[in-house]
């Protein structure tokens, strides 16, 4: 998301870049140390980023923009529902298939909150949002399933998370100055 900000035009300073640069570099570092490459995890981000950068360039209400998004899906289910088999919803009883619309939507209320807050919020500040998600789900798992927690991941998350808020810091700092 702050690369975004930095492309989107939304900042072109100096320390934008070395924000954006340290962070980068930090991200690769965990990769090269760990030996893996998350392509799961950028096939779920890039789209994610790229769905916010839309809302945010056409300034579409969440609810009209997943109105939107629904019809130009529904040929492609359309199209599969010749395709599955769906024979195995016959021992799915009428309470499981309230529960499933329930669990639908209360998985928009926080996509269409998200959305809205985009609009109203640079990408720096979600670039903040998106970063302490993750560490704050890790840290929970961490004590949860009682996991290895290895110096080098904690140092790396621990100065990737110090990078966005001293950088989210910088930025209210300099809003707060040239209000004066």
């Amino acid at each position: 998301m702050l690369s975004v900000s930095i492309f989107n035009g939304e900042s072109n300073q100096k320390k934008d870049w070395f924000f954006f640069s340290l962070s980068l570099f930090i991200v690769f570092l965990e990769f090269y140390i760990s030996g893996n490459f998350p392509f799961i995890g950028l096939l779920i981000s890039i789209p994610f980023v790229l769905y916010l950068l839309w809302h945010k360039k056409h300034n579409i209400d969440p609810l009209t923009g997943l109105f939107n998004e629904t019809k130009v899906m529904l040929p492609l289910c359309c199209l599969l529902w010749f395709f599955i088999d769906f024979s195995f919803l016959e021992s799915v009883k009428l309470n499981d298939w309230a529960m499933l619309l329930m669990l639908g939507l209360i998985t928009l209320l926080p996509l269409t909150l998200f959305v809205s807050a985009s609009k109203k919020v640079s990408f720096n500040v979600l670039s903040l949002y998106q970063i302490m998600s993750p560490i704050l789900g890790m840290i929970i798992g961490f004590h949860l399933y009682h996991q290895d927690l290895s110096t080098y991941k904690f140092i790396l998350y621990s100065s990737l998370a110090l990078t966005l808020i001293v950088y989210n810091m910088t930025n209210q700092i300099g809003t707060k100055n040239e209000s004066y």
